[in-house]
């Protein structure tokens, strides 16, 4: 992926909130000549459209302009002669927003970003993940370290060893570390930032589905009470409709599900003589299935907050105002969710 210089644009005005979400693009990511975009975001509708946000409060709402109507909002003479048209054709047609897909696919679609240290998640988000890492940490604590100091508990811990004011010391450690990973002393750094970079990834991709099985549970709940509502449940055509909206749902659940057990089953094989290799072939693993898992959850997340944000909680409303809301808004774009790509994207 290219990198082009900041130009002394501050990366922190980007909020963690959108840093973190997988259906929200911070423009500030990208060398954009026009102005107006650095500080707007690209995100994906409630019909899982690609569009360029301008604005977003409280009062005034959400400012939204699709990309083709991009150029008369900021005055280009013609879309296609502007240097910046192309850049966000090429974002809109990305199957999710989320840190781990666009560093694949930003490169995969040649498009420049300002840093590509930018593409991470927030500092915020990864406290909130930490929890969830230690399926991943303590084993390697255990092989690496053998578990001897009781202090040792996380990756920042084990990697504070190798800064430790007594340079003889820290030369044993990164040794006898070198060695258990049979790798040259210079790359124990970069294993373990690597180690930490794609386990968290899935971690952060657990923890986006974890978030919206609430909402999705609370849905299918809805369409049982719309198939046994006396006034709905002879409406051949919604009943079809939401049945086709559970079934894409749970299909790309149990999709999810399977990525998520792959990657399990894998990572519990490589503590079997572990080392830097085993270590890398689990990781391109992973990595393959980024976008599959990416793409699949952002448009499950515009769907399942769309519904929650119409309906708060179980009691409000009734299921004739859902199935409105389901035939209205809910069974716009599912076809592109149908159409995600399932096999791996990288080998």
């Amino acid at each position: 992926m290219a990198k082009t210089a900041s130009a002394g644009f501050d990366m922190s005005t980007i909020a963690d909130i959108d840093r973190d979400a997988p259906d929200v693009l911070p423009l500030a990511l990208f060398p954009f000549r026009t102005t107006g975009l650095q500080g707007a975001r690209m995100i994906k509708n409630a019909r899982l459209e690609s569009v360029v946000e301008i604005f977003k409060d409280d009062k005034m709402g959400s400012g939204q302009i699709d990309v083709d109507s991009i150029g008369t909002a900021f005055g280009w003479e013609r879309n296609v002669a502007h240097p910046d048209f192309p850049i966000l054709r090429k974002l809109a047609s990305l199957p999710s927003y989320d840190m781990y897909s666009l560093r694949i696919l930003l490169k995969d679609n040649d498009i420049q970003v300002r840093d590509a240290d930018d593409l991470d998640v927030s500092e915020s988000k990864k406290r909130e993940l930490a929890d969830y890492m230690r399926e991943f940490t303590e084993p390697l604590i255990v092989n690496i370290y053998g578990g001897a100091d009781a202090q040792v508990h996380s990756l920042a811990d084990l990697t504070a060893l190798f800064h430790d004011p007594d340079v003889e010391k820290t030369r044993a450690r990164l040794t006898d570390v070198a060695g258990k990973l049979d790798i040259p002393i210079e790359q124990v750094p970069v294993f373990f930032n690597d180690y930490s970079e794609v386990f968290l990834s899935v971690c952060y991709y657990r923890r986006c589905l974890d978030g919206i099985k609430p909402a999705i549970i609370d849905f299918f709940d809805s369409i049982d009470e719309i198939n046994n509502d006396w006034k709905l449940r002879h409406d051949r055509q919604l009943l079809k409709i939401c049945e086709q909206i559970r079934t894409t749902i749970n299909n790309m659940t149990k999709l999810l599900a399977g990525r998520f057990q792959t990657v399990e089953s894998s990572t519990k094989a490589m503590w079997s003589g572990f080392n830097a290799e085993r270590f890398r072939e689990v990781e391109d693993l992973i990595e393959s299935n980024h976008t599959v898992m990416g793409g699949v959850l952002c448009a499950l997340t515009v769907k399942m907050n769309a519904w929650t944000t119409r309906f708060p909680d179980s009691g409000t409303s009734g299921p004739i105002k859902r199935a409105d809301f389901i035939i209205s808004d809910m069974r716009q774009g599912f076809e592109t969710l149908r159409n995600i790509k399932t096999g791996p994207t990288r080998h």
